[in-house]
């Protein structure tokens, strides 16, 4: 179960551990104020999860060329 966890977390551009540890710090107050209310807001793409579980994305907007793609002039 947790490894099906690390590896949704990583295909939806999530820190594992952050992730985690998120989940393992709301799961005992779900429902309380403040807090997730329902189990599907521990889900990958819910609104409720902090930014700093994301991982940061790259500022690049060209992909980075391979030696063998690079233009000789």
């Amino acid at each position: 179960m947790y490894y099906s966890l690390v590896e949704t977390a990583r295909e939806n551009g999530l820190n594992p551990f952050e992730y985690l540890s998120w989940i393992f710090t709301q799961a005992p107050n779900l429902g309380k104020p403040g807090y997730v209310a329902t189990v599907e807001k521990f889900l990958p793409g819910s609104t409720k999860i902090p930014q700093n579980v994301y991982i940061p994305k790259s500022k690049r907007t060209e992909p980075e060329k391979y030696a063998w793609e690079e233009d000789i002039s």
